[in-house]
């Protein structure tokens, strides 16, 4: 037997349990947002890490064929023969430092680098960076900018 309140009352939702309704899945979104908020950086310092990588074993197969590097004063568009686009940073611009300078070994060398969504356990912004030694994390130079033997 169904009690005469229940059986009274009009189906659907009342304005008030609609309203709590809607805070409950407010805050749940919330908390879900926040939680997925990491793993977002995650990625695109995931795919920071690859595409330096990939421009990196370029810059090898092209010194491979060539003996120098592939030589650029800007972020070069491709590597010629090995890398038909050069990716972009998921939020900017990846780093290079002009290694077409004449005269010295500037053909001998590379450097190109990104700065990570992570600090350091100092605090200090991270850098995936690559040059003819590989490819590795360091810290900021010292000076302030990227030379070409930072990226050994």
């Amino acid at each position: 037997m169904i009690p005469e309140k229940i059986r009274d009352r009009e189906s659907g939702l009342t304005s008030r349990e609609l309203l709590f309704l809607a805070v409950i899945l407010g805050i749940a979104g919330s908390l879900i947002l926040f939680a997925l908020g990491g793993k977002r950086a995650e990625g695109r310092n995931a795919e920071r890490e690859a595409d330096i990588h990939r421009v990196a074993t370029a810059m090898e197969l092209y010194y491979n064929g060539h003996v120098r590097y592939a030589q650029s004063s800007a972020m070069p568009e491709s590597i010629p023969g090995f890398l038909n686009s050069v990716p972009r940073d998921p939020r900017g611009e990846y780093g290079w430092v002009d290694n077409s300078v004449t005269g010295g070994n500037t053909s001998q060398d590379y450097c190109i680098f990104a700065r990570i969504e992570r600090a350091s356990e100092s605090g200090e912004p991270v850098y995936v960076v690559a040059g003819p030694g590989g490819v590795r994390e360091r810290g900021l130079p010292t000076s302030g900018s990227f030379s070409l033997g930072d990226c050994e």
